[in-house]
């Protein structure tokens, strides 16, 4: 059995046949759907029919609003900074696509060590206030949906990549300067010494030779 999705909404000239079918096994089972310009908020009819060698298949219809069905991107370019010894700023950039800013709501899992909890908002940009100012790792992540004032029921997208922090990253950057440094530093004085130590030496045998000479001259 294969089957084939067509679709249609006010505005078009006729149903149109899935230009992008998802296969297993050589057979459709979904629809990747092309951006649908003019769409949201009018009905959206879907016939699946089928051909089968061994029965016939009975087509199905479906009508739904677009808007309660798409699946947003997951938002990114995460940041996350830390203000003070309190405050922590996340930051990240809407989801590519047609969706409005105004129609999105976004939930946010934040962990700090070994605590994790999850809020939302309706902002690309939350203040979050830390358990302790001594935690040493700060992460977060964050998922979309189209919020209720868009939407009857959005979908959640799928989480985005994880943004940290760690709070001994000072100590790293100041140990991976301080050793080259300490090197180059023993290396410096190594050499000055033994110029000094040569210079002396060379100094103390310019002096016994003209010791010598002299001694030689009065005799």
């Amino acid at each position: 059995t294969n089957y084939q999705l067509f679709y249609w909404f006010e505005g078009l000239k006729h149903a149109i046949q899935c230009p992008d079918y998802i296969k297993a096994n050589g057979k459709n089972t979904g629809c990747r759907f092309p951006h649908l310009e003019s769409s949201d908020y009018k009905d959206f009819y879907i016939c699946v029919n089928g051909s089968s060698e061994s029965h016939p298949i009975q087509p199905s219809y479906f009508i739904f609003q677009l808007q309660n069905i798409v699946k947003p991107l997951p938002p990114e370019y995460l940041s996350l900074t830390v203000e003070n010894s309190e405050e922590v700023n996340l930051r990240w950039s809407m989801p590519k696509g047609p969706i409005p800013a105004k129609c999105f709501i976004y939930e946010i899992e934040f962990t700090e060590d070994d605590t994790t909890w999850v809020t939302t908002t309706v902002e690309n940009e939350i203040q979050i206030t830390r358990t302790s100012n001594e935690s040493k790792k700060l992460c977060f992540l964050v998922r979309s949906k189209i919020n209720m004032y868009c939407s009857d029921d959005g979908l959640w997208s799928e989480w985005s990549d994880e943004q940290c922090w760690k709070g001994d990253k000072w100590k790293e950057t100041v140990v991976f300067f301080l050793i080259p440094f300490a090197f180059i530093s023993l290396f410096i004085l190594v050499i000055t010494c033994l110029l000094l130590y040569n210079q002396r030496a060379l100094l103390k045998t310019i002096f016994q030779a003209k010791k010598e000479v002299f001694s030689h001259q009065e005799t």
